[in-house]
């Protein structure tokens, strides 16, 4: 019995350590899903892709942020990457790269004009720019 209950309690343990770092998994601060969307160009045709996915931006701390880059948005293979706040502004990643900036978006996500700092993420940390 006790072989029972200690098998069930490693298998419970191993579990939920494999979830934690699940990339279907969002951190608590992203709604929804992440969507990949063709980017269109001028001609109709199919340039590539763009990431794009909702997020609380109150809730959103660098450890969500630098997690969900790591997990989403490095060696993606987008053209760009952005997370939107839902207030008009977010987060735009060019190229999948590991730099930043917070910039007003027009409606297909891209930046038109910075709004806040901007930063690069350096392993699993951030470093802020004004």
């Amino acid at each position: 019995m006790k072989r029972i209950f200690v098998l069930c309690s490693l298998l419970s343990i191993t579990l939920s350590l494999v979830a934690c770092g699940d990339k279907n998994t969002l951190p608590p601060a992203f709604s929804g899903s992440v969507q990949s969307i063709d980017q269109i160009n001028a001609l109709d045709e199919v340039i590539g892709t763009r990431g794009y996915v909702v997020a609380n931006r109150e809730l959103l701390t660098d450890e969500y942020l630098v997690e969900f880059f790591h997990n989403y948005i490095r060696d993606s293979g987008h053209n760009y990457f952005t997370i939107a706040f839902g207030d008009g502004t977010g987060y735009l990643f060019p190229s999948s790269r590991d730099n930043f900036s917070h910039q007003q978006l027009d409606d297909d996500g891209a930046g038109i004009s910075p709004v806040g700092m901007s930063g690069v993420i350096l392993d699993d940390s951030i470093h802020w720019i004004e």
